[in-house]
């Protein structure tokens, strides 16, 4: 919402981009804020506010940070972050019948045997390796080449 203005957005008028943009309410009263400057404020990664424009209205832009940083941050306001215990059934079924996956390489092996993506963004997430950290049964471990890759161990009781 903040990278479509460089000459920074009104910071009430981005609650209606907000919803233009992802469909949605921006979630500020579920995350704990009052209001819009309040969770703008602390958002110190994501946006910085100058002081109140001559109609007292802050003026919020984007802060210049990579663009992964922006879209993780987008994914955790837009939804929480939360794996059916289907998906992760599934996903450990798929791995305790195969040899250790790269970790980077799950999405790929994910839709050869299932036939679909890997929902990531519709989870909220914005890596696999995310992801895989919110299945208890998965770990990721390091194998002789360096390489990550993934593991599914026996929860402890």
């Amino acid at each position: 919402v903040l990278k479509s203005s460089k000459s920074g957005v009104k910071a009430s008028d981005i609650p209606t981009k907000y919803k233009n943009y992802f469909n949605e309410d921006l979630p500020k009263q579920s995350l704990g804020y009052a209001s819009i400057v309040e969770m703008l404020f602390e958002m110190t990664d994501i946006a910085d506010l100058e002081k109140p424009t001559k109609d007292g209205e802050y003026l919020v832009f984007a802060k210049k940070q990579d663009t992964a940083s922006v879209s993780a941050a987008s994914a955790l306001m837009k939804k929480p972050i939360f794996i059916p215990e289907t998906l992760s059934l599934l996903v450990c079924r798929i791995l305790e019948g195969s040899p250790p996956v790269p970790v980077l390489q799950f999405p790929k092996f994910f839709e050869k045997i299932t036939t679909r993506e890997l929902p990531l963004i519709e989870y909220g997430f914005s890596t696999v390796e995310e992801f895989l950290a919110c299945i208890p049964e998965i770990s990721a471990i390091e194998d002789e080449k360096k390489e990550k890759v993934i593991k599914v161990t026996q929860p402890e009781k």
